[in-house]
């Protein structure tokens, strides 16, 4: 069967992004910083890490917990700009195409003078990065949302700067767990658990609605010492949800919900962002499962991006646009593993629905309103 392709089709337009951004994610503009981002390796100063991530997927990662939790504040009563929250989350590191990554312990512990040129380089590599910078129409500046975020003074900036590093400790937690580096990481944990303490004294005001959410609280920096090491034959791939929970184990809630969570942003590709250095240890009927579920997922993407595709049409029907349109396959969704990832965004959001609506009928609150931004106008949903 022919795998159906897009071109230019990559990791950052396959995602779906919430379509409340409005700019072109297939500009040229847009695929260079992509792919320049997926090329920095973070943690870069520790040599050995099995399951290394890239800025790219960091990036991703920090938009989407940002508009999770941000559902979630919303769901809960607690009003916030969420576009502008995605937006910011998802170039929270774009000067680093520039400057590298510099982890965030390494930042803290360094020199105040090293600090303050850090931020002068930091906001000059935004700067000049500001012209080839796709923006959405709501605003003429990349530099301001930058600012924004560093001075974290706004309710969204706080959220994306809680969640970068919520990212980096669960980055380390899943080596520790997963990999084959724990003692440098159960160090790098260590170093973040005081940066997460001081950030969860600061964020209080939208994290306990987070966590009458959930049910569980997500915000607690795990204990390595009571991390159990995984392999590939120890966890449950029935699904997405069985997965998650038997590499995390039963004393990790954070960590269950950053895997889950992961599931739901990376579908198909959660190996491959998530876990990589599993990718190739995976069973063969898994790894068969997944392609399939990818080429699911393509066609979905492709019906999204052009409205008239249908499957069953010949494949010249579509050949203007770059397609390769597979043949005779089933396109509906079913309960395998690889389909469980392309339903696990939609999972989690059915569940912060029905449990906000159980918290407003319990302190009888309304639902929140989002600010939603037009193509050309600021306006409210």
């Amino acid at each position: 069967m022919t795998r159906l392709e897009v071109d230019p089709i990559h990791l950052f337009g396959r995602l779906r992004h919430p379509d409340y951004i409005h700019i072109d994610w297939f500009s040229p503009e847009n695929l260079a910083r992509d792919r320049a981002l997926d090329n920095i390796q973070r943690f870069s100063s520790i040599n050995e890490m099995t399951h290394r991530p890239t800025v790219g997927a960091h990036s991703i990662k920090v938009a989407f917990f940002g508009f999770y939790l941000s559902q979630a504040c919303l769901e809960t009563g607690i009003e916030l700009d969420q576009p502008r929250l995605v937006y910011m989350g998802q170039h929270h590191d774009d000067s680093e195409i520039i400057t590298d990554d510099i982890p965030t312990p390494a930042k803290i512990s360094a020199s105040r003078a090293e600090r303050r040129r850090m931020a002068r380089e930091e906001k000059a590599a935004v700067r000049r990065l500001e012209p080839s910078t796709p923006k959405p129409a709501w605003t003429t500046s990349i530099e301001e949302l930058f600012l924004e975020y560093r001075g974290q003074k706004t309710l969204e900036s706080r959220i994306v700067n809680y969640f970068d590093k919520w990212d980096g400790l669960h980055e380390a937690v899943n080596e520790v767990v997963c990999g084959d580096n724990k003692d440098a990481f159960k160090g790098v944990i260590k170093d973040y658990e005081p940066i997460l303490t001081t950030l969860n004294r600061k964020n209080k005001d939208w994290q306990q609605a987070i966590s009458r959410l959930l049910g569980e609280d997500i915000f607690q920096v795990p204990d390595p010492a009571k991390l159990v090491a995984k392999k590939v034959g120890d966890v449950d791939f029935s699904n997405a949800f069985t997965l998650a929970t038997s590499i995390a184990g039963e004393y990790t809630p954070s960590y269950k919900w950053w895997l889950m969570m992961n599931t739901s942003i990376f579908r198909t590709f959660f190996f491959r962002y998530a876990l990589p250095g599993w990718e190739e240890s995976l069973p063969s009927a898994i790894r068969e499962d997944i392609e399939l579920a990818s080429i699911k997922q393509d066609v979905q993407i492709v019906r999204d991006l052009y409205p008239e595709f249908n499957p069953q049409f010949d494949l010249a029907t579509f050949s203007r646009n770059g397609l390769i349109i597979p043949r005779g396959h089933d396109y509906e969704i079913g309960s395998s593993f690889g389909d469980s990832l392309l339903l696990a965004h939609n999972e989690l959001m059915i569940f912060t629905e029905q449990r906000g609506e159980e918290i407003r009928t319990k302190t009888d609150k309304t639902k929140a309103k989002g600010k939603y931004y037009g193509p050309k106008t600021r306006e409210y949903a």
